[in-house]
């Protein structure tokens, strides 16, 4: 599964876009993302996950660079970081 794929899917569901999921097997798990969160939120991942990509293509440490998103993804969600 893609991450991005994912929350563009998070996304079109917020703004009730009349599209088809890219991971429709995971219209629940969607569902509860988007419930979770803005659509603000969810472009701030989705520019979280594309930094990522860019700085692994720029030759950064991968693990940095995973490590960074995986804190953009779990900061201010309730369903990502439910113990919160």
């Amino acid at each position: 599964m893609d991450l991005l794929s994912l929350f563009r899917d998070v996304l079109v569901t917020q703004l009730g876009a009349p599209v088809d999921l890219v991971n429709a097997e995971l219209r629940n798990q969607v569902g509860q993302l988007a419930g979770a969160g803005s659509p603000a939120d969810t472009l701030r991942r989705m520019e979280a996950i594309g930094l990522a990509r860019e700085r692994i293509g720029a030759n950064v440490a991968p693990l940095l660079a995973i490590e960074a998103v995986m804190v953009s993804l779990y900061q201010g969600s309730r369903v990502l970081a439910p113990d919160l």
